[in-house]
């Protein structure tokens, strides 16, 4: 039982390391034409201390891969008490591993602190947070909006105050630290909406799934590409861990999201 049990860690430590790349076509009835086959690669809680081995591997994802766009939901500390000027270096150094014709983007996630912003500006991050952003190509444009990590009650709030900076009928993504903010961007009449915060309950069971999901406000918004209302909500897994550098059953990943149009 002892050896059984070590295994188990050493796997379970060894999975939380095997960063992987996940590509998902989003199909979305709204978007642009222009935007067809546009690409976001979505990286969510890196919770790094430092510039160390994990840090390099992604990295080395990183490189291979190709979007016009690298959008950051937050959690980039490992504690609230993890010292920020190792994060911002190591930022820094993943940042020189980006591939995306346009400047990445970022919200703050529970672990980050407002003083963050300049180091992840400094490595060349734009910080989205309370902000709206028009993307042009070709002859058309969509909206980005971001929100930190936020009770509930101020989230609404932030919401409410930067989907009034769109125009009306745009077509509209939101980055997010957390998922509990979509059932309120639907109802704003957000298309897409890109979080993390969950790490996909990190220890998943067969047939049983996440004995935990970090929602307040349904178990479903756990990991991976779903609906809610007319808007699709995409939820990482993350990158790093929380509480213990283990994983089971749900390795941790980037996401390369293509989006498309509805066909007819």
């Amino acid at each position: 039982m002892l050896w059984a049990a070590l295994l188990l860690l050493l796997y379970s430590y060894r999975e939380a390391q095997a960063i992987r790349l996940r590509n998902e076509r989003i199909v979305l009835k709204r978007l642009p034409r222009a935007f067809e086959g546009f690409t976001i690669a979505l990286l969510a809680d890196l919770h790094t201390s430092y510039f160390g081995r994990r840090e390099k591997r992604l990295c080395e994802l990183l490189r291979n891969i190709e979007a016009d766009m690298v959008v950051f939901a937050g959690d980039f500390k490992r504690r609230k008490a993890t010292k920020e000027a190792p994060v911002a270096a190591a930022l820094k150094e993943i940042s020189r591993c980006l591939r995306s014709r346009l400047a990445p983007l970022a919200v703050l996630g529970n672990k980050d602190k407002a003083g963050m912003t300049a180091g992840i500006e400094a490595a060349g991050i734009e910080m989205l947070s309370g902000r709206a952003k028009r993307v042009n190509r070709g002859k058309d444009d969509i909206w980005l909006a971001g929100v930190d990590s936020l009770s509930l009650q101020r989230l609404a709030r932030a919401l409410i105050s930067v989907t009034s900076e769109i125009p009306d009928g745009s077509f509209k993504i939101l980055l997010s630290h957390g998922p509990d903010v979509a059932r309120l961007a639907n109802a704003l009449g957000y298309d897409l909406i890109l979080c993390g915060d969950t790490h996909g309950g990190q220890i998943r069971l067969p047939l049983i799934g996440a004995p935990v999901v970090k929602s307040e406000i349904s178990r479903r918004y756990c990991q991976g590409i779903m609906q809610e209302g007319s808007a699709t909500l995409c939820i990482s897994s993350g990158i790093g861990t929380c509480a213990f550098p283990f994983r089971f059953l749900c390795p941790p990943e980037v996401m390369l999201l293509t989006l498309s149009r509805e066909r007819g």
